[in-house]
């Protein structure tokens, strides 16, 4: 079974504007795209909490901010939650619903105050995870679902919104995509 650390990053504009969800309607999952010696959950953790320092010299120099963050952030061996469960986090890109799959947003409204955000890093450029990763993922997305009573049905890839290539490996490998929403779906029906 997994680990989960509490570890709420700092209230600020950039990744914790602090404004509530206005539902759960689902579940997003994305991937880190790090898989450098010392990537983690509590290191990408930590650069969403760095973001408001970080875009402070990017405004400096003359880049826009970035605006980003998670709820959650998996590696193999614990889960951060960097921002509490009825908080807003930005994990698909700030308020700008122009890139969004219309489909989507007609549906279930701006996803960033509807949906729940899980970060995974990656052992590579493949976006393939750690074995121990993959099993935190599965059994912390199935505590999620059932925490916001929804279904798989409600299971998303940032890349249904947006077309990003994100989650990478589910992404390139829809067959493990599919192959992951099965077995939670399997897990609901034994659990009647």
């Amino acid at each position: 079974m997994y680990t989960i650390k509490n570890d709420y990053i700092d209230k600020n504009k950039y990744s914790r504007p602090g404004k509530k969800l206005s539902s759960i309607s689902g579940i997003v999952i994305h991937w880190t795209k790090n898989w450098d010696k010392g990537a983690t959950a509590l290191a990408n953790r930590n650069y969403f909490n760095n973001l408001d320092v970080i875009n402070r010299n990017r405004i400096e120099e003359g880049e826009d901010p970035i605006f980003a963050s998670a709820h959650e952030i998996i590696d193999r061996k614990q889960i951060v939650q960097a921002i509490p469960l009825d908080e807003v986090a930005y994990h698909l890109s700030y308020d700008d619903t122009l890139h969004y799959n219309p489909n989507i947003v007609t549906k279930f409204g701006v996803p960033n105050y509807n949906f729940l955000a899980i970060e995974v890093v990656p052992i590579n450029a493949l976006g393939e995870m750690h074995k121990k990763t993959y099993m935190n993922l599965l059994y912390r997305t199935y505590d999620l679902l059932r925490f916001a009573d929804i279904t798989t049905k409600r299971l998303f890839l940032h890349n249904d919104f947006t077309g990003k290539n994100c989650h990478k490996f589910f992404v390139e490998f829809p067959e493990k995509w599919q192959e992951f929403k099965q077995t939670l779906h399997n897990w609901f029906i034994n659990e009647r």
